[in-house]
């Protein structure tokens, strides 16, 4: 049985998957997102962007990729304190947002790249590559 928060998890990640990931690619995250960990990571593929809808998504500078600096391009599209931290071997988790991002740019340093910290879900995150630096993947509710 799915607990109240891994259902939540899981809704943050679908809303996002629908609004940024490519139509041809959305059918099989999508239904990848429930399988085992094991099978998860090696489709549900965040270490580049391939699958992601390019009109969505600007590229951080390098001195915008920083944790303030992500930080800042966050919260001046609106996003909240809390956020959603998705990365293809595990469910999303909840985490503050500066500790999400945080996380995300010192695992990227490391060697340990692709994630989602997923600040509204469906209209706003940020998306980390292993070797293509940072975006803010950005789809305003009209």
């Amino acid at each position: 049985m799915m607990s109240r928060v891994d259902g939540e998890a899981l809704d943050a990640e679908r809303r996002t998957v629908s609004a940024f990931v490519i139509k041809q690619r959305q059918e099989r995250w999508l239904r990848d997102l429930t399988r085992s960990m094991l099978k998860r990571r090696h489709t549900v593929r965040l270490y580049d962007r391939r699958d992601l809808d390019d009109r969505w998504a600007t590229p951080l500078s390098k001195q915008d990729h920083t944790p303030q600096g992500v930080l800042d391009q966050l919260r001046r599209r609106g996003a909240p304190a809390q956020a959603w931290l998705m990365q293809a071997h595990e469910v999303a988790q909840r985490h503050e947002l500066s500790d999400a991002v945080t996380k995300v740019l010192e695992d990227a340093a490391g060697g340990v790249g692709g994630a989602l910290v997923i600040c509204i879900p469906g209209e706003l995150a940020y998306h980390e590559t292993e070797t293509e630096g940072g975006f803010v993947l950005h789809r305003p509710a009209y």
